[in-house]
Formats: structure tokens, C-alpha cells, sequence
């Protein structure tokens, strides 16, 4: 697996209807974690989806490798290399975690000579080895999902997308999640979104700040910690001072 699939996008628009969800946005996405933050409703699961593919963007395009994602094998070629986790990823409560493992392996089409291996790898990956054989539905919020974080990884994608991977997580199982995704990041392209600083404020390499569909901000974590420190005390945690910072820029955006 390669770690030069670097991922941007430029001038991305995409409108439902009257309804405006992206508004010419470009980025670019980098090695390890990257965090795309903003309030519920900003226009993070849209940006996934355009970037994934399940969506064509109004306008704007996306790039793998330098390379504009419109030719059919290109296309193809980048998804294979995409690991994705929705927001809800639905109704698979019947299934063990080895069975979940197995259909998307499927999916993805994984070769059968590798298939076992890659299944028991990605559910090492994600600490799930003893429940294997249990079902999701007996399994604790945080151990679900684990569970769909694994199947994310049985064709070993270079980039992960993973949208609000800690909602509906108690506090420790939110940690437990930022930890399994600081230790994937180490070794691909993560885009993570969410709307809680704290999930990425020790993780993420670079922050993306959307707001209603617009690009308000982007730059290392130190950066938006500097931008909230002259708001805050000495006393501030560095989780504080990121949190600041983010609710600086929220408020810029709302007074132009």
C-alpha cells in the first residue's frame, strides 16, 4: 500500500434542490489524520459522499494523485483504494463481526486466497479478536463501532473516510476510538469528520473547518490553537484552546 495517494478537491459545489450543501470548496488532504469539523448541518457527510463518489458535485472536481477522478478506470482505481465509514452504516445488526467482515470483503472483492487473512487482519487491527463470533447487536456501542471501522479496512484502502465515528459513544468510548484512529492514521490518508473538537484536537495533522457549506478555515492544529489562545488563560488545556479557536472562526464566518 502506497502512502502517496494524496487527495484534493477544487471548487466543489453541490446543491439539493434550492439548498446549497457545498459552496466552492478546495482542499487538500494530506498524510494522516485530518479533521473535518463543523456544526451538524455544515456540509461534512455531503463532502464525503462527493469524495467517495456517491455523489457527483454540481461543479468543482476531485483529485487522486494530481490526476482529476473523471476517467472510469481512474475512478475505479481510487475507490478500490477508499475505506468508508457512514454515519449510519444501517442494518447489519444481525450479523457477527467476522459476517460483516466477510460481505464487505465481498464487496470489495477481495480475492478468496487472501480473504480469511485480510478478515482476521483488519479485526486484529480494531481489538476485536475475542468477538469475532458475536454479533453486533450484542457488542457495546464503542465495540460496533470498531466493528464497522474493520470493514473499512479488509482491501487495506490508503485513505479512510470516516464520518462521525464517535457519535452516540460514551466519553471512554470516544477515547477508545480516537486512539484505534491515531494508530490507523500512522499509516494512511484519514479524513475524520466531526462536530467535537476533542475527537481530533490531539490527533489530526491538519483541520478543515466548514460552516454552512463553506470553507471557513484550514491549517495545522497548532495554528487554530493559536487563533483561540488570546481569547482564553493561561490555565486552558490545549483541547480548550482548539475549541476556542474553532468557535472563532465560526463566528467570523457569521459576520461577513
Amino acid at each position: 500500500m502506497s502512502l502517496q495517494s494524496l487527495l484534493s478537491i477544487q471548487g466543489v459545489s453541490r446543491s439539493f434542490g434550492q439548498t446549497q450543501a457545498l459552496q466552492n470548496v478546495s482542499v487538500d488532504f494530506s498524510e494522516g489524520v485530518n479533521g473535518i469539523l463543523g456544526p451538524n448541518g455544515a456540509g461534512k457527510t455531503t463532502l464525503f459522499r462527493v469524495l467517495t463518489g456517491v455523489l457527483q458535485p454540481s461543479s468543482g472536481d476531485v483529485f487522486w494523485q494530481g490526476k482529476e477522478i473523471k476517467d472510469r478506470r481512474w475512478k475505479q482505481a481510487f475507490q478500490r483504494q477508499v475505506g468508508y465509514l457512514p454515519q449510519d452504516p444501517g442494518w447489519f445488526e444481525g450479523f457477527t463481526v467476522k459476517q460483516l467482515c466477510h460481505y464487505f470483503a465481498g464487496l470489495r472483492q477481495v480475492p478468496r486466497g487472501v480473504r480469511a487473512q485480510r478478515i482476521e487482519h483488519a479485526i486484529d487491527s480494531v481489538g476485536l479478536s475475542e468477538q469475532a463470533g458475536t454479533s453486533l447487536k450484542a457488542l457495546s456501542g464503542g465495540q460496533r463501532r470498531r466493528a464497522f471501522i474493520a470493514q473499512t479496512l479488509i482491501h487495506d484502502p490508503s485513505i479512510l473516510v470516516l464520518d462521525e465515528p464517535t457519535s452516540g459513544l460514551d466519553p471512554v468510548q470516544r477515547v477508545q476510538i480516537r486512539e484505534l484512529v491515531a494508530t490507523l492514521g500512522r499509516e494512511r490518508v484519514v479524513l475524520l469528520s466531526t462536530h467535537l473538537v476533542e475527537d481530533i484536537a490531539q490527533t489530526a495533522r491538519n483541520i478543515v473547518i466548514l460552516d454552512s457549506g463553506r470553507l471557513v478555515w484550514a491549517g495545522a492544529p497548532e495554528e487554530l490553537s493559536r487563533l483561540g489562545g488570546h481569547r482564553g488563560n493561561a490555565n486552558d488545556s490545549v483541547t480548550t484552546a482548539y475549541e476556542r479557536g474553532f468557535l472563532a472562526m465560526l463566528e467570523e464566518t457569521s459576520n461577513v
